[in-house]
């Protein structure tokens, strides 16, 4: 099972780690952020192409991937479920290698990264 995590940014909004939501609750409250957080963050630029997104969530098993743009400021998030309606939407194209999810319905309406 993923551990459900959320992402750490400064006060630019840059993308700084990633932090499981059971270690905020575990640690002692007077333990900093940055000294329990992931440092090692796989992220998306807002730019790049949903394929290769989509298999960066087959390759790492991703729940979630953060979205920065061309300076890490934290843009948002792609969930599991875009990963799946992305599929559903090209299920037509001849490179079905990363199909591997059990597709079901969503109601997702607009793909990320602005496509």
């Amino acid at each position: 099972m993923t551990a459900i995590q959320t992402q750490v940014i400064n006060e630019s909004g840059k993308l700084m780690g990633l932090i499981s939501i059971k270690d905020l609750v575990v640690e002692p409250p007077e333990k900093k952020i940055s000294e329990i957080m992931n440092p090692e963050v796989i992220s998306v630029n807002v730019r790049m192409d949903q394929e290769k997104v989509a298999n960066l969530f087959k390759k790492y098993d991703l729940a979630a991937i953060p979205v920065v743009d061309d300076y890490n400021r934290l843009l948002g998030r792609i969930t599991h479920d875009d990963i799946i309606c992305f599929i559903r939407r090209n299920a037509h194209k001849e490179d079905t290698s990363f199909y591997f999810i059990n597709l079901v319905p969503c109601a997702w309406a607009k793909s990320f990264a602005g496509h």
